[in-house]
Order: C-alpha cells, then structure tokens, then sequence
C-alpha cells in the first residue's frame, strides 16, 4: 500500500491526453479551440500528478523518519494472543489520505481504461479488457483489507 508506482500513472496521463488531442483535433476545426483545450486537458494533468507524486514522496519519508512515523501508524503493537506474534497497526491520518490519492489514481485509470474498452475493437478491446482485469484485482483486495474484512476461523 505505501509502494508508490509513478510510471503507470505518467503514461495514463500521457495516454489520456494524446486521446484528447486526437478527439478534439476531429471534432475541433479551429486552432485556437484545439489549443484551448490541450492547454486545459494538460494542466489538469500536470496537477493530478503532481499531487498524487508529492502525497507519495511526503509519505515515504514521513515513515522513514521516527519524528512523523505517527501520522502514518498512529500506534504500533505485538499481539500474542494467538500463540505466535502480529503486528497490529492502528492507522493514522495520513495513511487515510495516501490511501485516498491511491484509489483516486486506481480510479482515474481505470475510468480511462473503460472508456477506451468502449472505443476499440478486436484484438486492442481484449487486451484493454485483460488489462482491466487484471488492475481490478488489487483494487478488490485492498478494499476488502482496508475494510478489516478477515477470513473465517475453523
């Protein structure tokens, strides 16, 4: 979860705004409009990733230095109850918002991804497809961890 994965983001960004320009460049005959639009498809991008990257920068050092680790686990503990040792970790503020800038990142791509599904056809729709799939499931299990969903006990 504090792993931070910036290229797939970059090229969902680059990706999304090079079918902006190609659909616009279509439907658009005026230049200025086109440029217009790239223009404020681009910064709306750059700010996207700039904010998700500095929330991951913050976060890797927030847990690597001892004097902000408790923003991002508010409380560590070994439980023994079981019979062998766990670390139980109680989240803290920032976990909720790095968590957050991940499932909005996990969001818009998967939003670019359908909406390109939509579009194609053929071979590139099953690759999409496969694509889509695949990305939902780490989407799937980290929502059924953060809900403190556990498996069940014989």
């Amino acid at each position: 979860m504090t792993g931070c994965q910036f290229r797939p983001i970059i090229s969902i960004c680059i990706s999304a705004s090079i079918s902006l320009r190609r659909q616009s460049s279509r439907e658009a005959g005026n230049r200025q409009q086109l440029k217009r639009q790239n223009k404020k498809a681009g910064s709306w991008c750059a700010l996207w990733i700039t904010s998700v990257l500095g929330i991951c920068i913050i976060t890797f050092f927030m847990v690597q230095s001892n004097t902000t680790h408790y923003l991002y686990y508010a409380n560590l503990e070994v439980d023994t109850e079981l019979g062998f040792s766990v670390l139980v970790t109680q989240k803290g503020l920032w976990y909720k918002i790095q968590v957050a800038a991940l499932y909005f990142a996990m969001g818009y791509a998967m939003v670019v991804l359908i909406n390109r599904l939509l579009k194609t056809r053929g071979v590139s729709r099953r690759r999409v497809g496969l694509v889509l799939a695949g990305m939902a499931i780490p989407v799937i299990t980290s929502t059924i961890y953060l809900i403190k969903s556990k498996p069940a006990h014989a």
